[in-house]
């Protein structure tokens, strides 16, 4: 994404050997004392990244010389200077990702914890490319400007519609898999495409929804333009535009249509397209609702003693701040006990076997100013909170022991994430996959606590595995090339629950498994079971109006809560694991 507020250019002195790396100093405002800046250069960028991310640095400089090569020759833009990438990991915030028009500078936040939870490459090979197109994109309309170039790409940039900006950037870095996924139908009958000044400048009237949706109707019309009017439109669109930055004029020249008009075309394609799906979502009619007032329920897990259920969620996406909320089992008395929430990374959280302590992850300021993830104890009695003084720093996804002896969670070190277990007082700190290659998340502890289901990351795709609690036996319970995630074991410990991308008589696609990269509102992810000693799978849901996510099983082991994410609410539902499986077993092959 673009960041629009201005900043002084950043200025690197020195001269630097191409890939080696260098001490670099950082300008002030975005530097941390507490981090050793280091510089690497290429022959069309210059790299700037904290200590210890030099294999992330080699990494971005190979896919960004690959993305110049392509997308310069696409656009026919060649930047007039090198191109500054930022990259740092000294903080736990997510989608900290843009591009400053102007300066042409790309910040590149936390690559391995990426919102995605997919290997690093395929993460940095979909996000590096995006963020370089809003570079040459500014480049093309200060090259038009000639003479006046600088004030050509100030003005064109800040009156170029956001459909086009965030749409060229998206179509672009999709690699040649430029097609339309189900996002954009299912938001065309949940009436919540956007329209014009939404699709205009971006303002304070974005809110994290419309922001996400700017970003895939914007690729779709995209995506339409070049069906209708040929692949070069885009560069024959800029230089028109940077000789004159009024983009309507520029587009009604290089189209010979008013972009009203375009768009009043497009509309009627997609509706039409729309209507030709399911008007009714099977999730909704074979599931039931856990009623809340929030306009998005993220995730909810039952109290061993089925008398609680704690929701995670956002009340408002005007103001999207998270909350950790509290109600009885009959819905009553829903509150909320604690705000200090991250919105991708707190969706894990888990009860005490005695169904009193809540463990969640909360944000911690660390130095310098950095926001960190922590792990927090609840005390439904006492009602009150505390952090957990572990000697593993920026940790989360929190799970207490079936004998409530150890934490289990995930840690960030060494550009990695790592699943980890601890006694509960924070001491202890076992690393369970330091020896694994890949990235280990979402962990959830066997009944008996002698085994733990993860997520693992790595060059094979992104999987489930099982692995003993003393960091041996590790076993990879799939093998596909698309994302399973969030995995939650039964209570009987024969069967394990996870969320699938995977989609039925199609073939992964690097521009679906980035998908989840825009953020919450994603389409087309199911839920499955396998057994806990590996076997064939089972769907239990069939989506069609967004994507479930977070299954958690019910004390008795009858059903699951899950959140349903369409594409503005999220509502938590129970799914009654036994007519799941009679529909399955019903489903045509």
């Amino acid at each position: 994404m673009w960041r629009w507020d201005r900043l002084a250019a950043l200025v690197v002195v020195g001269l630097l050997a191409p890939l080696a790396p260098v001490a670099a100093d950082f300008p002030d405002g975005f530097n941390h004392p507490e981090v050793s800046w280091l510089e690497l250069e290429t022959d069309h960028f210059l790299l700037i990244y904290g200590e210890g991310l030099e294999p992330t640095a080699r990494l971005s400089a190979d896919l960004l010389e690959a993305a110049h090569e392509r997308l310069t020759a696409e656009l026919d833009v060649v930047p007039g200077a090198k191109t500054t990438v930022v990259l740092t990991d000294f903080d736990d915030v997510g989608f900290n990702n843009f591009a400053r028009r102007m300066q042409h500078v790309i910040y590149i936040s936390n690559p391995i914890l990426n919102q995605a939870r997919v290997e690093r490459e395929q993460w940095l090979a979909h996000l590096l490319p995006h963020e370089y197109i809003h570079v040459l994109n500014g480049w093309a309309l200060r090259r038009a400007g000639r003479a006046v170039g600088p004030l050509t790409e100030w003005a064109g940039m800040e009156l170029q519609p956001q459909w086009f900006t965030e749409g060229l950037a998206e179509y672009f870095a999709g690699h040649g898999e430029r097609r339309e996924g189900q996002f954009i139908l299912q938001a065309a009958q949940q009436n919540q495409l956007l329209y014009g000044g939404k699709l205009d400048i971006a303002d304070l009237r974005f809110d994290v929804i419309e922001t996400s949706v700017v970003y895939k109707q914007g690729e779709s019309m995209c995506l339409y333009l070049a069906e209708k009017y040929g692949e070069d439109i885009f560069k024959r669109i800029l230089g028109l535009y940077g000789k004159a930055p009024q983009f309507d004029i520029a587009f009604r020249v290089a189209t010979g249509q008013l972009v009203e008009e375009f768009y009043r075309d497009w509309l009627q394609r997609i509706q039409a397209r729309a209507a030709a799906r399911p008007a009714d979502d099977p999730v909704l009619a074979s599931t039931t609702a856990y009623p809340t007032p929030l306009e998005a329920a993220l995730g909810a897990r039952v109290s061993p003693d089925g008398k609680l259920i704690a929701v995670y969620g956002v009340k408002d996406w005007e103001e999207p701040i998270p909350g950790l909320y509290l109600m009885n089992a009959d819905g009553s008395h829903f509150h909320r006990i604690a705000g200090n929430l991250d919105l991708y990374d707190s969706w894990k959280f888990s009860w005490s076997a005695d169904s009193r302590y809540l463990l969640y992850t909360g944000r911690i300021r660390g130095g310098s100013g950095a926001v960190l993830n922590g792990i927090f104890v609840y005390d439904t009695v006492k009602e009150k909170s505390w952090k957990v003084d572990s000697k593993a720093q920026r940790v989360g996804e929190p799970e207490l022991s079936p004998d409530g002896k150890l934490i289990l969670f995930t840690t960030y070190l060494n550009e990695r994430t790592i699943t980890a277990t601890m006694t509960t007082d924070g001491a202890n700190v076992r690393y369970l996959t330091a020896d694994i290659p890949g990235n280990a998340f979402s962990p959830t502890w066997s009944p008996d606590g002698q085994s733990v289901a993860f997520s693992l990351a790595d060059a094979n795709g992104t999987d489930l595995a099982v692995i003993g609690r003393d960091g041996s036996g590790l076993r990879r319970l799939t093998n596909d090339p698309w994302p399973d995630q969030y995995p939650d074991w039964s209570p009987d410990g024969q069967t394990i629950a996870f969320v699938s991308f995977r989609q039925p008589g199609e073939e992964r696609t690097d521009a679906a498994v980035s998908a989840e990269a825009q953020g919450l509102a994603v389409a087309a992810t199911n839920l499955y079971t396998i057994p806990a000693a590996g076997g064939e799978l089972t769907q239990l849901t069939e989506a069609t109006s967004g994507g479930a996510y977070y299954p958690s099983w019910t004390p008795d082991g009858s059903g699951l809560a899950f959140s349903l994410f369409q594409i503005r609410n999220a509502t938590v539902r129970r799914l009654e694991i036994a007519a799941a499986r009679r529909a399955a077993a019903e489903r045509p092959a």
